[in-house]
């Protein structure tokens, strides 16, 4: 076991090696429930896709159903351009508002070979992106654990195929 000591005092005044060595772990557990969530949004649309492709062979009359799919399939679109913007602006270069992960970059991208510790800044960008992360793990819950389980329920009703990933009929 070994200590690591400052070779020597920085210009500025910053915060204390525990202090960012805490704000560097914060910033890494954030970084893994963003990639969870991602992971998480892009099943459950390849899910939605053939969830639409059984409704479309079932005994069902386009209505409900497909506009519930439409709406949950539109919550994660949106959510997807939270974590990582607008596929479209992107592309182009066009500037857009400022989304989790931009969020995360800030925070870590000025800490990342510094000892001078974080700045109001890069605080300030992580409590956002950790406020908007807990919003949207919230809302992504509901989607599969209630929304989804009850619209599988309705698809099998109108005798809908089975989906990869479903319930047991």
């Amino acid at each position: 076991s070994f200590n690591v000591k400052r070779m020597r005092e920085g210009a500025l005044k910053g915060s204390t090696m525990d202090a960012t060595a805490y704000f560097w772990r914060d910033l890494e557990d954030v970084n893994l429930e963003l990639g969870a969530v991602n992971m998480v949004i892009n099943e459950t649309k390849e899910k939605l896709k053939l969830m639409n492709i059984a409704l479309s062979r079932s005994q069902s009359s386009p209505g409900e159903l497909d506009s519930s799919l439409h709406d949950i399939n539109m919550r994660l679109q949106l959510m997807s351009k939270q974590t990582s913007g607008d596929p479209l602006r992107n592309e182009v270069g066009e500037k857009s508002t400022l989304t989790i992960g931009n969020r995360l970059w800030i925070a870590s991208f000025g800490t990342i070979n510094s000892s001078y510790g974080p700045t109001s800044t890069h605080k300030e960008n992580l409590a956002i992106a950790k406020k908007q992360l807990a919003a949207m793990q919230a809302e992504l819950s509901q989607i599969v654990n209630e929304d989804i389980p009850a619209l599988e329920k309705a698809m099998k009703d109108v005798k809908a195929p089975p989906v990869k990933g479903g319930d047991l009929r």
